[in-house]
């Protein structure tokens, strides 16, 4: 059912649309290159480390905590999803993980870091970690930076049939953060910020494609209608 935008209306909300999101990509290249100076200062390696920062490696100052296995035959559910590496593939009735970034540990694929929301059940494919008591670091900072280091991680998958990833390498992986809490909300929320930018941006292109579909049946519909 064509609803009552004409051809015009339909072409001026598509163009507002790449607009609104062209300014938001001007404004998010802006702010990320001003956050890249910052970071590369940071986390290069040099003699004298940048201060007030902390560099280690992942095993020192996280925990690399493994999920646990299950099958669908024995243990299958309704109510959680349950996750490995990759996306859900069965229900439990149980969970053991709820809001968290997970790591694919067997059959890695590129995307192998994922953040899952809500409860759901974490098989042994896939892996979580946190922050060690002491180590004054902030789950969700250790989240970004573990997205962040998606190709570094996938690069320690070994194997030709099925990728798996490298223990010993993935948890001597060198990671760097702020050591003053604040700091650490500042770099989560500039992160956020860039991330809803990015949101915005993939919903305005998803309406735009709604929206060509739409001009494709209003340009029909004045020539034949």
């Amino acid at each position: 059912v064509i609803d009552e935008r004409t051809t015009e209306d339909i072409l001026n909300a598509i163009a507002d649309l790449n607009a609104n999101s062209a300014s938001l990509i001007a404004e998010a290249k802006m702010q990320l290159q001003a956050a890249k100076v910052i970071l590369r200062s940071a986390l290069k390696e040099s003699v004298t480390p940048q201060k007030g920062w902390h560099y280690t490696t992942l095993n020192k100052s996280c925990n690399i905590n493994y999920g646990t296995r299950v099958v669908r035959s024995r243990d299958g559910g309704t109510i959680y999803d349950v996750y490995g590496g990759g996306g859900a593939t069965f229900k439990m009735d149980t969970y053991n993980r709820e809001d968290c970034l997970v790591v694919a540990r067997f059959a890695m694929s590129k995307q192998c870091t994922r953040y899952v929301k809500g409860k759901f059940f974490l098989n042994d494919s896939g892996l979580t970690v946190s922050p060690k008591d002491g180590s004054n670091l902030s789950q969700t900072l250790l989240d970004k930076i573990l997205l962040a280091l998606n190709d570094t991680i996938y690069s320690f998958g070994r194997g030709s049939a099925q990728r798996n990833l490298n223990m010993k390498e993935f948890s001597a992986m060198k990671i760097a953060y702020p050591i003053d809490p604040t700091e650490q909300e500042k770099f989560v929320s500039f992160l956020d910020a860039q991330l809803a930018k990015i949101e915005a941006i993939q919903s305005n292109f998803d309406t735009t494609i709604t929206l060509c579909n739409d001009l494709k049946q209003s340009i029909l519909k004045d020539i034949f209608g």
